[in-house]
């Protein structure tokens, strides 16, 4: 959406500058008189793009902000499943060996009274 706006608003001065220049340009005025205004409106136009580039700043610090949080807020979302799944995968794992360390015993067992 930000993106919209940025063009809007940068047609809207480009559109306003070669607007002014136009209207400048085909009105009769003296050297002098000519080189003044074209300096007037040069540095208004210089101020809107001033302005619009530190909107556009302000916008993409915003927008990296946002994505900064919500990054740290999907990393914490991750690791706190991943714990969980590791946990898990812990309990299983102590559970198996368990079940295996009994069935050795029992084959020892057999064994032993086989002798």
């Amino acid at each position: 959406m930000c993106c919209k706006n940025s063009k809007f608003g940068l047609g809207l001065v480009l559109g306003a500058v070669v607007g002014g220049l136009a209207v400048l340009f085909t009105t009769p005025k003296t050297g002098p008189e000519m080189r003044k205004e074209v300096k007037e409106k040069a540095n208004e136009a210089y101020d809107e793009l001033k302005e619009r580039a530190q909107d556009l700043k302000d916008d993409a610090e915003d927008l990296y902000d946002e994505l900064a949080e919500k990054a740290g807020e999907t990393y914490d979302d991750v690791k706190a499943k991943t714990d969980e799944l590791a946990k898990q995968a812990n309990k299983e794992v102590k559970k198996a060996t368990k079940s295996a360390k009994k069935s050795i015993e029992k084959a020892k067992a057999k064994f032993e009274n086989k002798k």
